[in-house]
């Protein structure tokens, strides 16, 4: 009689497990975490040059010792706090001039691409919302040149592309007056991001400076409506041909 055999299944290769992280490490992700949380707080409320890593340690309840561990340098401590903010938010910025572009968007789609997500501060909330924008409009306008680096290596690329498809949306604008509307486009934008001591003092507490989805939605019909406006010639005089007549025209026969 011919016994039968059967093959078994070859055994299953063992499912990897997530590591489950020490209690040292919890720790040390804390402590992380609170000196960045600090840093941003006081660089926010002083400014880089006027914060001091020492100032930090003390503030966070922390060893000195620990920045130096994690980040050897302020500049590079700098560099986390801004990365950890601004990455995010630059990724849904790319995402909305990618949809811009495939969608043929125009200026309205293109401003809030590039606004929405800072003022909306990349979808947290709360607090958290708050301390960025008074993180990131302090450090827009840091005179300090480690932090004028670090911006420039994290939103130029960024940037010069947002130009080019603004620029593409100007053309009977002349390079002049192209750079010049760009720059004061940029005086609203840095400004919209800041504690707005000069407008608080004026109207007092009678508008609700809180609601970021409004601030977003008004500043895109601002730069719109600067962007559209007629071009000057050479001796200040206005155009006065509408530069939206075609869209308008458009409406008219659809209506």
């Amino acid at each position: 009689m011919v016994k039968r055999t059967t093959k078994k299944a070859p055994p299953s290769a063992p499912q990897e497990q997530e590591p489950v992280p020490s209690a040292r490490t919890k720790r040390a992700e804390v402590t992380r975490t609170l000196l960045l949380d600090t840093a941003e707080r006081l660089f926010a409320l002083q400014g880089y040059d006027a914060t001091g890593v020492r100032q930090i340690a003390e503030e966070a309840g922390v060893n000195l010792g620990a920045i130096h561990y994690y980040w050897r340098t302020k500049e590079m401590l700098c560099r986390d706090a801004l990365e950890r903010r601004l990455v995010p938010m630059l990724k849904e910025r790319v995402q909305g001039l990618d949809d811009v572009q495939a969608t043929g968007g125009g200026l309205s789609a293109l401003f809030d691409a590039s606004h929405r997500p800072s003022l909306m501060a990349g979808g947290v909330s709360g607090e958290e919302a708050s301390s960025f924008r008074r993180f990131y409009g302090r450090m827009l306008f840091d005179p300090s040149p480690e932090v004028q680096a670090i911006l420039a290596s994290l939103l130029d690329e960024y940037a010069v592309r947002f130009v080019q498809m603004l620029r593409a949306e100007c053309g009977d604008l002349s390079d002049n007056e192209f750079y010049w509307r760009v720059t004061f486009m940029y005086g609203a934008f840095l400004y919209a991001h800041t504690q707005h001591t000069r407008t608080t003092a004026l109207w007092g507490g009678r508008f609700d400076q809180s609601n970021f989805a409004d601030a977003s939605r008004f500043l895109t019909r601002f730069l719109e409506g600067a962007m559209r406006a007629p071009p000057s010639d050479e001796k200040g005089r206005t155009h006065t041909a509408r530069r939206d007549a075609p869209e308008r025209q458009k409406a008219a026969k659809k209506s």
